[in-house]
Formats: C-alpha cells, structure tokens, sequence
C-alpha cells in the first residue's frame, strides 16, 4: 500500500467524492417533494463512485481486490438514464412513465461483472478472458449508444419546456435549462474523452488512473450539478402545462386576444419585470391557461413574445423622446420591464431587425 499523503489532482478528486457523496444525500432528502431530485442524487452518486474508483487505484487497492474494483465502472451506464430522469421529470410532470426499464442496461451489466466472482471451475478461465473482452466492448458501446440517444432524447423535451415556458412567463432566464444544456454538453465531452483515454490505456502501459485531469473535470462537475441542482430545485415546483395543438381558433376569439394586448399595452402591466400570466389573468378576470391559448392560438405568439413586443416598442418610443437622450440604452430597457441585457438586445433586434443604436440613428437622433 501507498502512504496516505496525496498530491494535489488527488486531493481535489477525493474532494469530488466526498462532495458528491454529501450532495446526493441532501438531494434524496428532498426527493420526495421534488421528484427530480432523486434522480439528480443518482446521477451525483454515480459521479462519485467513478472517481472513489480512482482514489481507490491510486493508492493500490486495485491490486488486492480487482474484481470487487471492476464493479465501479458500471456506473457509468446509470449515468445517462439519471439524467435523462431529471429532465424528464421536470418537463414531463405528472405524466407516467417506467424509469426502471431505463436502468436495465446498468443492472445487466453488474451482473456480467458479478461472474468474476464465479469458482473458476464453474467460469473457466478461457471463456472467462473471452468473455470480459466482450463485456469490456459492449460497456463502451452501451456508454456510447446511451450518450447519443439520451442526448437527443433530453434536447427535444428541453425545446419543448421552453416553449410551453414563454407561454407562461415574460422572463424565463431563471427557469430556464440552460444550465443543463451545458451542463450535457460538459458530460458529452467528458465521456469522449473518457473513451480516447480508455483506448490509449488498451493498447499502453499507461492507466486511466494515470489521466488525473479527467476525473479531475469530473470532479467539477460533480461541484456544479450540487450547486445547480440545489438552487434551482425549487423554481420546478410549478410547471406550465402543454396547450392543445391543432385547434382552431374563431374570428371571435381572435379580436378578444387582440383585445387582451391592446388593454395590457394600456395599462402597461409589460413594465413589470417578472410578469406572469397568472398576474394577466388575475387583472382581467381571466384564466391563466385561457390567456395563453387565446395569445398562442389568436396571435401566433407566446406570452413571452407579445410581452417583449409591447416592451420593445416601449424603448422604442422613449429612446426618440429627448428628455431620455441623457440615459443609456439598457437604463431605458430596465425602465421598459427588461431584466436582462442580452434579452433585451435579442428581442429588440427580433422586432425591428436593427439594434438600438442603428434604430436611433435612423430616426435622425444622435446616440
């Protein structure tokens, strides 16, 4: 055995273990409130184990108990279904679904590994070296496979939430999943990495163990789907629900929505930089879903859409206005009900097709 000192990538992946170990058990804590939770702890506990494996190898413990190491490895193909969970249960709410059968592949393949601890007068020792070549191979390809079609998977409900999410909100920064398509993107690249590196181990000296900056990368993900996972858990408690698709809608409710807008622009409830459509619905003694139907169906356009407009033509106005020649264009936008710069930036280019400053100039003001 090795002495109990560490170097520093040692001690930064340990310190991964140990905060995914402390995540995933103050996430399973609020599964039961937040569903998607559960999920998010499975997936920081897999993480964990990957790089307890590789602590575990640095210190030679590999030597001593090979097969119960060999274990560890699975988890890699628990990873992808946690994830695809996580999102599944935040887009796809309330709706049933088996998430078990996603887990098979993880539970065959524990299974495979369990023949290592088989007599070998029962295995063999040939069909026994065959076998975990072939294993070793399906593993791979499992992790593969398993990457691109959750991948694909996850984006599609992503795109879907979002859209349902602008229906329901004028800001959709904060409840947007964003993070998460990063985040995905972050895990994509691991496991490629983690691919080349394991093929360059099969055909060398060297040992994964040896690539101390993958699992090093690892550990930073572990830290930011904790810190993620925990401040955004609750911002999924309530979620906008799929309108009708393919109705018709009459000439009649067509003039309400229109009427809808021309009292919101009146008011000019768009100036509040949170507004939801339940706060639409509550000032104009609608329903909440009726309001989004009647904007999405009557107008073509998503609460989200027709909010931003209505902002949009708001700075529009006051940027010619010469008592607001001394403010800048995001000092005007914030007053407008933007909250963000760059939301700003994008739906005004969308509306006029020009950014503020061209948009000035062309009506003979100096910026």
């Amino acid at each position: 055995m090795q002495s109990a000192s560490f170097t520093l990538s040692e001690a930064i992946i340990l310190s991964g273990v140990g905060y995914g170990a402390y995540m995933a058990f103050m996430l399973f804590r609020t599964s039961k409130q937040l569903t998607h939770n559960g999920f998010l702890a499975l997936l920081m506990l897999a993480f964990a184990l990957l790089n307890w494996r590789i602590v575990l190898i640095t210190s030679s413990f590999d030597d001593a108990w090979p097969s119960l190491l060999k274990y560890s490895v699975v988890t890699v193909t628990a990873i992808f279904p946690a994830l695809y969970g996580y999102i599944r249960s935040i887009t796809q709410a309330g709706k049933p679904w088996k998430p078990w059968l996603h887990f098979i592949p993880f539970f065959l393949h524990l299974l495979f590994q369990g023949v290592r601890f088989l007599p070998s007068s029962w295995r063999g020792e040939d069909a026994h070296s065959s076998f975990f070549v072939i294993a070793s191979g399906v593993l791979t390809a499992t992790v593969l496979l398993q990457m691109i079609g959750y991948s694909w998977a996850m984006l599609q409900l992503i795109t879907g939430f979002e859209q349902r999410l602008k229906q329901q909100y004028s800001e959709v920064h904060e409840r947007s999943l964003q993070w998460f398509k990063q985040l995905l993107g972050s895990i994509a690249g691991i496991f490629l990495f983690w691919l080349i590196v394991w093929s360059i181990a099969k055909v060398t000296e060297l040992r994964i163990a040896d690539f101390s900056l993958l699992f090093i990368a690892i550990s930073v993900v572990v830290y930011w789907i904790g810190t993620q996972g925990l401040s955004k858990g609750m911002l999924y408690l309530s979620l906008p629900e799929e309108l009708p698709q393919g109705v018709q809608i009459s000439e009649e409710e067509r003039e309400r929505a229109e009427a809808l807008v021309a009292k919101i622009r009146r008011d000019k409830l768009y100036l509040q930089p949170q507004l939801q459509v339940a706060e639409v619905a509550e000032a104009y003694e609608l329903n909440a879903r009726e309001v989004s139907y009647l904007l999405n169906k009557g107008l073509g356009q998503s609460f989200y859409q027709v909010i931003n407009t209505l902002r949009v033509e708001e700075v529009c106005e006051r940027i010619l206005q010469d008592e607001n020649s001394h403010f800048s264009f995001l000092g005007i936008a914030l007053e407008s009900g933007f909250h963000s710069k760059s939301v700003f930036n994008k739906c005004f280019k969308e509306v006029t097709g020009l950014t503020p400053k061209e948009y000035k100039k062309m009506h003979g003001k100096k910026s």
